[in-house]
């Protein structure tokens, strides 16, 4: 959910085809040119849920909006890579 600092933050595990946090990621990014999500607390993301984000990124991006996805985990990343994430948004990995 969105911090005070205008951030996106996800949290735990990202599974199942009706997740709110990514209902909620949509809203967030309606209301802004620039969507940043940090993913630091991001455990795990499944199939599903991944082709949901990039459903939803990939229309934020069609409408000009910029996205980045920050401290992401290694595995998620990998995911996000073969689900072509990096294709609409910037995804940086954890150090």
């Amino acid at each position: 959910d969105a911090g005070p600092d205008g951030v996106f933050r996800f949290d735990g595990d990202l599974v199942g085809a009706s997740n709110e946090a990514l209902r909620r990621l949509a809203a967030f990014g309606a209301e802004r040119s620039e969507i940043v999500v940090d993913c630091a607390r991001l455990r795990r993301i499944d199939f599903v849920c991944a082709g949901m984000l990039f459903n939803i990124l990939s229309t934020l991006r069609a409408q000009g909006r910029l996205i980045a996805l920050h401290n992401v985990n290694a595995m998620v990343g990998a995911l996000l890579r073969v689900m072509s994430v990096d294709q609409v948004a910037q995804v940086t990995l954890r150090d």
